[in-house]
């Protein structure tokens, strides 16, 4: 059963890993308070980066940013957590091999019960095909536009009774006429067909008002747009105008583009919405399944707890019962963890302050001595994955029941020691024992115990070294690294 349930939780994890590269989206999440930052591998490959070689982390991310968009984004992120809202924005990245790619991010942030920040989880979509097909519709208006600022204007001057007194080329050639085929002839009797158009009233407006006119206008008996700046004087009217034509249809194709484009936004962004909300979904189901699944394993375990301490009541031997404690303080330390899981808002990790001093203080009152037994605990708060916290968390019951058993036994009280520190770059340091007469020299056989095998096993999972002091009670140094564990 816990097979088939461990393939169901990877083939949804697939399912969700798929989905999000069929949608060319990345997801990352940043631990303020480690400043560690996950990144996944669709968003390595939106990067163009090797997930063995890059190790992801903010000042990493903000280094690939282009350098026009760095402080922008550095400082909208930097809002984010101020402001402890959603944002969403624009970057364009840089990859290795110096091709720009451009990307639509979104970041929320995750509070503690204090209200501060303590996460920060994102997505990045990119958006580079969409982007450079806007970029070049926008060039190709640019170019467009300085194309009919280089072509000369129409020119032509009218007097007060509305006759041509000048007519440049490019006027004649709009009007199909040559400039003498029109100077000192009235404007509307050569045009009949403008009277009543938006330009016959703009022109009479000018003239009377002696103020300036601009007019933009479609003229249909030739079937084309014109821009007109109208100046008036006493003595009748200077026109400059234009044929616009070309910068219409340009106008009107952008602006039917950006329909189509605003529409396609439109719909994927429903798309995305729609498969964001399938993600959350599976991904509650799945901490749900998980959850029950920790929350089982423990009930199991306390439940072999009791029957080991229902069983040990009736043993005489006093040895037979050591043997029943010890296998019910094993039991514990792992029913802990699962505990510990249950309660976590993350399935993957323990907090290893949140998890030895418990388990420490429970093994100790367990053994129920009649002594006085202090303890010197300082832990770094620091998240284990929980292959690495199973050995580690054995290890520590079985040199504490050693000590339980053997430091104290000529003295009415003592101290257990417990540091837990991490030394950087996946380095840690477990310093461990008690305040007792140390192991006599000698005899060396009694250390050829269960116990003793179990910590050299867990040492040797660990893949660490251990080094064993007996001058002042007998203290274990461990140090080891982050590992994958078989």
């Amino acid at each position: 059963m816990k097979e088939l349930m461990n393939d169901n939780l990877s083939d949804d994890q697939h399912w969700i890993e798929e989905s999000l590269k069929l949608a060319h989206i990345g997801n990352w999440q940043w631990n303020i308070l480690l400043d560690k930052v996950t990144w996944s591998e669709e968003l390595f490959r939106i990067y163009g980066l090797n997930q063995e070689t890059f190790n992801a982390s903010f000042s990493g991310y903000i280094e690939r940013i282009h350098h026009e968009d760095a402080l922008r984004v550095k400082q909208t992120i930097e809002n984010a957590l101020k402001s402890k809202k959603q944002v969403t924005f624009e970057e364009r990245i840089i990859r290795p091999d110096g091709e720009i790619r451009y990307l639509k991010s979104w970041a929320y942030v995750v509070l503690n019960d204090l209200d501060q920040p303590v996460k920060m989880y994102g997505a990045c979509f990119d958006i580079t095909d969409s982007k450079k097909a806007e970029l070049h519709l926008a060039k190709k208006e640019d170019e467009f536009k300085i194309i009919l600022e280089r072509v000369s204007d129409a020119f032509v001057a009218l007097d007060k009774n509305w006759v041509y007194t000048y007519v440049n080329r490019k006027a004649g050639e709009i009007f199909g006429k040559t400039p003498e085929e029109l100077i000192g002839k009235n404007i509307w009797e050569e045009f009949p067909e403008g009277i009543g158009q938006p330009f016959y009233e703009a022109y009479y407006k000018a003239m009377e008002t002696q103020k300036y006119e601009y007019i933009q206008e479609y003229y249909p008996p030739y079937k084309l747009w014109f821009e007109n700046h109208i100046y008036p004087s006493p003595d009748g009217l200077t026109i400059y105008f234009t044929d616009i034509t070309e910068k219409k249809k340009a106008e009107q194709a952008l602006a039917t583009y950006h329909i189509k484009l605003e529409q396609e936004v439109k719909e994927r962004t429903s798309e995305l919405e729609h498969q964001n909300g399938i993600i959350k979904e599976q991904k509650n189901r799945i901490e749900d399944i998980i959850k029950e699944l920790h929350h089982r394993v423990k009930n199991n375990l306390q439940i072999i707890t009791s029957l080991l301490r229902l069983q040990s009541d009736k043993v005489v031997d006093a040895h037979m019962k050591e043997i029943f404690t010890d296998c019910q303080n094993r039991i514990y330390s792992m029913s802990l963890i699962h505990e510990k899981m249950y309660q976590s808002e993350n399935l993957t990790k323990i907090n290893a302050k949140d998890y030895f001093p418990k388990l420490i203080h429970d093994i100790i009152g367990s053994m129920n001595i009649g002594k006085r037994i202090k303890e010197d605990i300082d832990v770094d708060p620091v998240d284990m994955p929980t292959k690495m916290i199973v050995p580690l968390g054995l290890l520590v019951n079985e040199i504490i029941l050693n000590s339980m058993k053997h430091a104290f036994k000529n003295k009415n009280e003592g101290c257990i020691t417990f540091h837990f520190k991490h030394n950087g770059k996946n380095s840690f340091k477990m310093v461990i024992g008690d305040d007792g007469p140390g192991i006599i020299t000698g005899k060396t056989k009694k250390t050829n115990s269960l116990g003793m095998e179990l910590i050299e096993s867990f040492v040797s999972q660990l893949d660490g070294t251990m080094h064993r002091t007996n001058s002042h009670g007998t203290i274990y140094e461990i140090n080891f690294r982050f590992i994958e564990l078989k």
